[in-house]
């Protein structure tokens, strides 16, 4: 009972229940006989209709005299619930005990969970029992194979027993709460003028009744873990995320942002495998879900910041850079997270000072997940555009996080809808997304490629170069005549024979002219591309390419004679900031020995590459990725082989080609064994073979090396089979622990019946009164009556005897 004139004393007792909150919060009150006894007592002090407004007059009696229990019963019906600071008073000190209450019922849930798990450990350990009797009745839930609706007798008794077992569990973990009082006393609170009051207790009404659900959602989402390392993982997480918390919540010192940083950086070493950034390790990823981690990157994350005032923020910009590169970590390829993530997409997209960082994180929520590509708003594909407009330069792995919400990269679906919307947007601040197309020369172009205005500038240029290739790709004729008035097919091919520009600059460019000029969605008749293809800069650019397979060709055989192939690596090159971050074709591995080369795989064939040797990366990618494709398209429409003298010379040149890209192939054939190159390949090759003077039998040495190489054994592919290996076990406990939480919340929630769910006794309709049953069937006399469809005679019908029946 609280009394509304005692002030002084409801604000003792709000300062007590904050104490017995934290009581409760660090376990003093731990064990279910304390909660018993504490429970009756915060029932009744937050019980608003035992409140008074002021003290009985005679106190030996507790009784108020006559005039007065008027006043207090006016109190109880009404005025307790207005504003007033008697009222406050009391108002907060309820909330205090609301907010003891969330506590014990959070301690009810996992004393459910706990009572779950065990009962799937004696599931799981009676599953080998030879004698019927020890098998524990859950065991049949443990399996896909559980049919929980299963009407015959034989399985409505299994579900009898499963059913009983789960009733005990219940009424054992809730049996010192009443939940009918509760409701009641929480429905009383929400009357209050007062909206924390309100919000709480309308959270608490919807906690008391769903726990059951609650307990199934949560189990699904547990783990159990049996590997030392799993226990390690967890023991260390359980310790410093609590820290992490501690830390984040006030104004941070230069030694708490190292500290920060340190924690975040082993919290990230964590989520992939060793010297393996991208092969993400799922069970460690599944524990930080389960420890809050992203909650708590959220919270970093959510910090303001002055963008002008950022060497005051110098400890602020380090942490988070480091929340959003733990952020990315569980991201990669945990679908959970990346809808975590893109449902405070908006939040993220406010995040100042680490915007190439963020930008990388965002990419791999978008990454080989079509639905959230599909999900993403136009307003915040227009933010996205926007911030690439802001920050320019400075952040152009913005353009790349564009790319992968155009394109998705594993099926190699481009979604029309999201490059309509990402041009839309580019054309709307052109002036400054396409500031180094538009602002620029030709010659500054070419000074940006040959490195001589910064990294910054280049790796924007090709990223924007290849965010347009995307958006063309899929012939979409307004978008190709946009990207043909913005780089002139001459300009292109300028670059692509241009000696002193790398491969993987080329590599953009020679895909926006594939997609805006080549692969159009007009017919051949009906755009500029022939007149264009058979330009001098094209056979220029085919000559340039025959040198190029030449000495690719040269390069593999050499270094095959003297040891293993040598290709991939994921370091920079000296004039480019990154030339890619998860590379398709083949994954990295920083060698245990540093003076050792690295190991990398193409897909399946692994082949090991000189850390220096980085044009050898470049050059596969560009033959791989933007090459063949265009020396199929120009071998398949464009090429024409007609007898005449003035185009033997082209012939020549044409038939030189493709000795080359034999010689190529026939080396890379015995190495590279991912179907996708390997097709495109044999395709591109047959249609030069095709349209050359050779024989096709000259394709044979490229068909008899196919899968012949030696091929190494990845050793990224060596730690991802034995940490699979080696969480094999939790593994499966984890999927039965899954398992047998759905069937039970299916079995325990019934089936979608009358009888299941509202316990009517009959399965028969309710039979309606004579004359609404008259109407109803005069309505199927009238439904064509005036042309009225059926909802609106039916409506009319239904006003109407609503109308009689007052």
């Amino acid at each position: 009972m609280m009394v509304a004139s005692q002030v002084a004393n409801n604000i003792l007792i709000e300062q007590v229940l904050k104490l017995l909150h934290y009581l409760v919060k660090f376990g003093y009150y731990g064990e279910v006989h304390d909660l018993a006894r504490l429970l009756p007592a915060l029932r009744n002090l937050l019980d608003g209709q035992n409140d008074i407004p002021f003290p009985p007059d005679r106190m030996p009696a507790r009784e108020f005299s006559k005039e007065r229990k008027k006043a207090v019963l006016r109190f109880k019906q009404t005025e307790r619930f207005r504003r007033s600071p008697e009222t406050q008073a009391i108002v907060r000190a309820k909330h205090a005990a609301l907010q003891v209450l969330d506590l014990v019922m959070t301690f009810q849930e996992n004393a459910r969970l706990a009572s779950f798990i065990k009962k799937f450990k004696d599931s799981e350990i009676s599953e080998v029992a030879t004698r019927r009797k020890h098998i524990h009745p859950l065991v049949p839930a443990l399996y896909d194979s559980f049919d929980p609706f299963d009407t015959r007798k034989s399985a409505l008794q299994v579900q009898k027993r499963m059913k009983k077992e789960l009733r005990i569990m219940f009424e054992e973990s809730s049996r010192h709460v009443d939940n009918i009082a509760l409701t009641s006393i929480l429905i009383d609170l929400a009357h209050y003028e007062y909206d924390p009051m309100v919000q709480l207790s309308l959270q608490l009404l919807n906690k008391l009744h769903s726990a059951k659900s609650s307990m199934f959602n949560l189990a699904v989402n547990s783990l159990v873990l049996i590997t030392p390392d799993s226990c390690r993982v967890h023991r260390e997480v359980g310790k410093q995320v609590p820290l992490l918390k501690m830390m984040i919540r006030s104004k941070w010192t230069s030694d708490q942002a190292v500290k920060i940083e340190t924690i975040l950086s082993e919290l990230r070493e964590l989520c992939h495998l060793p010297k393996a950034e991208e092969e993400p390790h799922p069970m460690n990823q599944r524990l930080m879900l389960s420890h809050n981690v992203l909650g708590v990157v959220f919270d970093i994350l959510s910090t303001e910041t002055d963008v002008q005032l950022t060497e005051k923020y110098h400890e602020t910009v380090g942490v988070l850079r480091k929340a959003v590169r733990l952020m990315k970590a569980l991201t990669i390829r945990y679908e959970d997270v990346q809808n975590q993530v893109f449902n405070n997409l908006d939040s993220m997209l406010r995040v100042r000072l680490v915007e190439p960082d963020l930008a990388l994180a965002l990419k791999e929520v978008f990454v080989n997940n079509q639905e959230l590509c599909l999900k993403i708003l136009p307003r915040q594909i227009s933010r996205i555009v926007g911030l690439v407009a802001e920050n320019q330069e400075r952040a152009p792995e913005f353009l790349e996080l564009l790319s992968a919400i155009v394109k998705v990269e594993g099926p190699g679906l481009a979604l029309k809808r999201n490059q309509t919307l990402v041009m839309k947007y580019i054309m709307q601040n052109y002036s400054k997304v396409g500031y180094v197309l538009e602002q620029c020369t030709t010659k500054d172009r070419m000074e940006v490629l040959n490195g001589n205005r910064g990294a910054s500038h280049c790796q924007y240029l090709i990223s924007l170069v290849d965010l347009l290739a995307t958006c063309a790709e899929g012939e979409n004729r307004y978008i190709e005549s946009l990207c043909q008035t913005i780089i002139s097919v001459e300009e292109i091919l300028c670059i692509l024979n241009d000696p002193n520009v790398e491969n993987h600059l080329k590599k953009p460019f020679l895909r926006y002219m594939f997609y805006a000029y080549m692969k159009t969605s007009g017919s051949t008749a009906e755009n500029r591309s022939p007149d264009i293809i058979q330009d001098r800069l094209v056979w220029e650019y085919v000559r340039h390419l025959t040198l190029e397979f030449d000495g690719l060709t040269r390069w593999i055989r050499n270094d095959a004679a003297r040891d293993t192939v040598y290709f991939m690596s994921m370091r920079p090159f000296p004039k480019i900031l990154r030339l890619h971050d998860a590379c398709p074709l083949c994954s990295t591995l920083v060698a245990e020995d540093e003076t050792q080369p690295l190991k990398l795989n193409l897909e399946n064939a692994v082949v090991r590459m000189r850390e220096d040797d980085f044009r050898g990366h470049a050059s596969l990618h560009y033959v791989f990725d933007a090459v063949l494709p265009f020396l199929q398209a120009f071998a398949n429409k464009f090429y024409q082989t007609e007898e005449d003298k003035d185009t033997q010379s082209e012939r020549d040149m044409f038939d030189r080609l493709t000795l080359s890209a034999i010689g190529l192939c026939s080396e890379l054939a015995a190495i590279v064994v991912e179907p996708r190159i390997l097709t495109q390949m044999v395709a591109c090759l047959s249609a030069l073979v095709r349209k050359s003077s050779h024989r096709p039998t000259i394709m044979e040495p490229v068909v008899e090396n196919i899968g012949k190489g030696t091929k190494l054994q990845d050793t990224v592919s060596q730690m991802k089979s034995g940490n699979k290996e080696y969480y094999e076990q939790e593994i499966i406990l984890n999927s039965k622990l899954k398992t047998l939480a759905v069937n039970m919340s299916l079995l325990w929630g019934g089936q979608n019946t009358v009888r299941a769910q509202l316990k009517y006794s009959s399965d028969r309709g309710e039979e309606l009164p004579d004359q609404m049953r008259r109407l109803y069937q005069d309505h199927w006399h009238w439904q064509d009556w005036k042309g009225c469809s059926f909802l609106s005679i039916s409506h009319l019908q239904c006003v109407q005897y609503k109308c009689k029946a007052r």
